[in-house]
């Protein structure tokens, strides 16, 4: 078991492993660290043969609010500079996406922009109902389709709150397929341990064989291609233009101010102000 500083935690139980994000003071906000700690995570879990599916979750009151935009890694840079670091982050996107046994998303409190594309890479998605799920940084003029959403939901649904940041909750996103069910908050983790175990007590063999095919049949081994072409795209939208406006903002007033001051005109128009 890694030490209490690790910013993420790897528990064995029995039949499964759970990859526990561990940066709550931060809401498991994900920096370059936390990155590379769950892909270390992730590879000891494909080679343990006691583990029959992993589990990633968020310690304390979120699964993850997203990228830590107070990491140096988050700074302002080149197009190119920020292309290479995505094409690097799609990186652990595609090693959930690959893992040969089931993946779960145990996701509460918040499942945003980052923290949303990681869940959405899982194969099954269990969540708290006070879980809402989103991409607000496209208000920030970011990008936002690094993620699975379009093969999980209808066209129009995903255009709806992708284009425009609105968050949805656990019920609206069981509702519309983005997540398998919604459970009551204080169930959440005995409901994710249920479904894991049964996931246990299968041959390993026979799960691997029949996610394989499974995958096979929805062409998830191209998903790579449209996720390493949207790396690109949002690239360019953080390299110039109205994104970098924003960053510099946020850099000079601080996050909170930076996140009021944005979502300022969307709250009014919610709010049915004029």
């Amino acid at each position: 078991m890694p030490s209490a500083k690790s910013v993420v935690l790897l528990d064995v139980h029995d039949g499964y492993a759970e990859i526990i994000f561990n940066r709550p003071e931060k809401l498991n906000a994900f920096n370059d660290e936390m990155r590379a700690q769950t892909r270390e995570h992730l590879a000891a879990c494909v080679e343990d043969d006691r583990v029959h599916a992993v589990v990633l979750k968020g310690e304390g009151r979120a699964f993850s609010a997203g990228a830590d935009l107070g990491d140096p890694s988050n700074e302002i840079k080149a197009a190119r500079t920020w292309r290479r670091l995505f094409l690097s982050e799609n990186r652990l996107f595609k090693k959930i996406l690959s893992c040969p046994k089931p993946t779960i998303a145990a996701t509460r409190g918040y499942a945003l922009g980052y923290g949303f594309f990681l869940a959405n890479a899982c194969d099954i998605i269990l969540s708290a109902r006070s879980c809402r799920f989103g991409t607000p940084e496209i208000r920030q003029a970011e990008g936002v389709a690094r993620l699975l959403i379009p093969f999980n939901v209808r066209r129009n649904l995903a255009m709806e709150f992708l284009l425009t940041g609105d968050l949805i909750d656990a019920e609206k996103a069981e509702a519309i397929g983005l997540i398998n069910r919604a459970v009551e908050d204080d169930a959440l983790d005995k409901e994710v341990s249920k479904l894991a175990r049964k996931l246990g007590h299968i041959d390993l063999r026979a799960l691997k064989m029949n996610k394989s095919m499974v995958n096979r049949w929805y062409g998830a081994e191209r998903f790579g291609l449209p996720m390493d072409f949207a790396a690109r795209q949002e690239a360019l939208l953080l390299g110039s233009g109205a994104s970098v406006e924003w960053m510099e903002l946020a850099q000079k007033i601080g996050f909170r101010e930076f996140l009021r001051l944005r979502d300022k005109p969307f709250r009014e128009i919610d709010e049915g102000s004029e």
